[in-house]
């Protein structure tokens, strides 16, 4: 349950990036607006990394809150 949420919010993390080219904001326009369209390879970069890292440690986060509930083992 609690991967399956982690899995969730890092896909609605991506979904509202994706949503930044047609102005929806955040983190995703402010890549297209500042690095894409003024060729601003710096800026764009930061935050694609900064996208990725944020889903990386909310991957990581929820991979270990759901190892610590199992009740498996």
């Amino acid at each position: 349950m609690l991967l399956g949420a982690a899995i969730a919010v890092t896909t609605i993390l991506g979904y509202s990036a994706m949503a930044g080219i047609v102005a929806g904001g955040g983190l995703g326009d402010i890549a297209i607006r500042y690095g894409y369209y003024r060729y601003q390879k710096d800026i764009m970069l930061v935050t694609v990394a900064l996208l990725v890292i944020v889903v990386q440690v909310l991957q990581e986060i929820g991979a270990r809150l759901a190892k610590i509930n199992d009740k498996r083992i």
